[in-house]
């Protein structure tokens, strides 16, 4: 097939640990089977000799000794993607100083899927190469559509992953989950294809070594699966792209807790890089971290409360009566900015809002794509699911915390073992399960840390609008009982959540190029000959594509500098395809005689001009006459 003319790429998802999503086809193929195109590292258009002469990343002086090229392997004139590796002859080094660029991983514009495809598609890393190889059961196949290759296969059991061959402990097909990579092998000079009973694709990622390497995938039936780190980066080798999980989630881990809502919980809080640490301390309704933990550092305050506290003599105490969001109808605040006296009794003007807006939860202002903070029913719907344990030493970390397990059984479910108890010995940290760390909270200073999990909750509280909603549990049964939450002006931290749907839906951005329709005319006395070899014009053309054309003359014919004139061509029968295009041209004789500019007037022009040279001719006579009178 014509490289990627009319189609889209799809993708699967093998289960990975990241999440990445894999290509079905390579760069240059419409369907699994196909080979596609062949590419030298860092180059985006094939070519038909793969060696250093042509490769693009090299100085104008590309061989030994000639105008100051450096002396040596041709590859020591490599000018992009250069980092200190020790090889002090090549251009990367002036002297023993390291000159070079210091890139180790391709740029997108030098990266074949992000410049063929667009979107979010990209180029594998070595890093997504070792984790499709450690996470999947990989098998060979002489018949796959009548290609050889290997089948890359969702793993449906713990000890299939990271097997190539080999008998798997669960039973697969082509109805299962899988990707096919066909043994291309790769190409090097202008010779076929060589080991063409062998996968060789190409990473972004540049060799750990030496410079002019860069790091492939490579299997065979001899030595498996690898990622090797010495494949000369002029070898043309095939590529399959990948592209991430953007989905809602924008990098951050959910853990599926069996939940009836199918609300999934985040690994950490915000702020967080681990399970086990606090991250950042919120006020409620905040979404950045504060110095303090004060009504004098609140968002929400009514414009000018400074002022007004002065003033009236309100008692500092009462500092939350400047409150501007978020307010109800409080039982015992009628004091409050939101109420207004009537004459006869308290009347109620606040917002009445009591859930925080997405401009006002930490969770969705910090992450984004879909996480929220929890609401009280989230939560009381996770303590209701799960099996909770008390931990003083979370994973080795030395942290204290709750551990919530997906319950494994019914009876289990609602139940925790508290400090002093002996947990279940059938939950381990194995099983799939959430750790809230006991963070403690901030006020005037941190109290309670080590001993108690303090979360805000996205709910403002049920009697009073200086309050808000949250989660205040340690080790203890008492712990649990009621309703945690406390003053909004307090420091809590935050653990997101969002639906299960969110978490789960990819949504890779994939770009679908424009096509143009190319039709060529063939001139008289001569042909038009394409030199785009892999591309089939007679089928719509990619926009932004380079086409370049021969134009060869019949006998007794010439090439002229009006050949390509009129045409989409420039003087060397070459454009870019920006819309629907007809290519033509036109010679000339040989020994035609040189062209003349030739004149033709009408009668009318030609009467006009007769009578106009008659007045010139009738104002010399006259301007002689009065010369000869005046003796001039």
């Amino acid at each position: 097939m014509a490289a990627d003319q009319q189609f889209t790429p799809q993708y699967v998802d093998l289960g990975l640990p990241s999440g990445t999503l894999w290509a079905t086809s390579n760069v240059g193929a419409d369907k699994p089977e196909g080979l596609g195109d062949y590419f030298a590292w860092g180059e985006t258009n094939p070519k038909t000799v793969y060696e250093w002469s042509s490769y693009a990343y090299m100085n104008d002086a590309k061989m030994d000794g000639r105008d100051g090229a450096k002396k040596g392997p041709d590859w020591f004139n490599v000018n992009k993607y250069t980092f200190d590796d020790q090889l002090k002859g090549a251009i990367w080094y002036s002297g023993v100083t390291f000159v070079g660029d210091n890139k180790k991983n391709l740029e997108a514009i030098d990266d074949v899927a992000a410049a063929n495809w667009g979107g979010d598609w990209a180029m594998p890393t070595a890093d997504d190469w070792n984790e499709l190889i450690s996470n999947s059961y990989i098998a060979h196949t002489d018949n796959y559509s009548g290609k050889s290759g290997w089948i890359v296969y969702k793993a449906k059991a713990e000890a299939d992953k990271g097997k190539t061959d080999g008998t798997p402990s669960a039973s697969y097909s082509t109805a299962d989950t899988h990707i096919f990579l066909p043994a291309a092998g790769y190409r090097n000079a202008s010779a076929s294809i060589q080991n063409a009973s062998e996968c060789s694709y190409w990473s972004s990622s540049l060799s750990e070594y030496n410079t002019q390497n860069a790091q492939s995938f490579e299997i065979d039936s001899r030595k498996g699966a690898r990622v090797e780190i010495t494949s000369s980066r002029d070898y043309g080798k095939t590529v399959r792209p990948v592209c991430p999980r953007s989905g809602n989630t924008n990098g951050n881990d959910a853990v599926d807790l069996g939940l009836p809502s199918g609300k999934m919980w985040a690994t950490s809080n915000v702020g967080a890089k681990a399970p086990q640490a606090a991250g950042d301390y919120y006020m409620w309704g905040m979404t950045t971290k504060s110095k303090t933990y004060a009504f004098t550092a609140y968002k929400h305050m009514l414009p000018g409360w400074e002022k007004i506290l002065k003033k009236e003599n309100v008692n500092k105490f009462k500092n939350y009566i400047f409150i501007n969001k978020y307010q109800i109808p409080d039982e015992n605040n009628s004091g409050g900015s939101w109420f207004k006296w009537n004459g006869n009794s308290w009347q109620f003007l606040g917002d009445g809002k009591k859930t925080l807006d997405a401009a006002d939860d930490a969770a969705a202002a910090n992450w984004g794509g879909k996480w929220r903070m929890p609401t009280q029913k989230d939560w009381e719907e996770l303590n209701k699911n799960c099996y909770g344990v008390w931990t003083e030493n979370y994973n080795g970390t030395g942290v204290n915390g709750w551990v919530f397990y997906k319950a494994k059984t019914k009876a289990n479910k609602n139940k925790r073992a508290y400090k002093g108890q002996t947990p279940l010995a059938s939950y381990s940290l194995s099983d799939t399960h959430i750790f809230l760390p006991a963070s403690g909270k901030w006020q005037d200073n941190i109290s309670d840390r080590g001993k108690k999990c303090y979360y805000w909750l996205s709910n403002l509280g049920r009697t009073e609008s200086r309050g808000a909603n949250g989660i205040s549990i340690g080790p203890k049964s008492s712990d649990f009982a009621g309703e945690g939450g406390g003053s909004r002006f307090m420091g809590y931290t935050v653990r997101p959540v969002l639906d299960k749907s969110n978490a789960n839906t990819p949504i890779p951005q994939v770009k679908a190029p424009k096509y143009y329709k190319i039709t060529i005319v063939q001139p008289e006395n001569g042909t038009i000959e394409s030199k785009n070899e892999n591309l089939d014009l007679s089928k719509p053309v990619k926009e932004g594509t380079k086409l370049t054309f021969w134009a060869r003359p019949a006998a007794g014919y010439l090439k002229y500098s009006e050949t390509w004139k009129g045409t989409p061509c420039d003087e060397n029968g070459t454009f870019i395809v920006t819309g629907d295009a007809t290519v033509t041209c036109k010679f000339k004789p040989k020994n035609a005689p040189a062209q003349t500019v030739t004149t033709t007037t009408t009668t009318a022009e030609t009467e006009k001009a007769t009578a106009s040279e008659k007045t010139e001719t009738t104002k010399k006579k006259k301007n002689g006459f009065f010369r000869s009178l005046l003796g001039k």
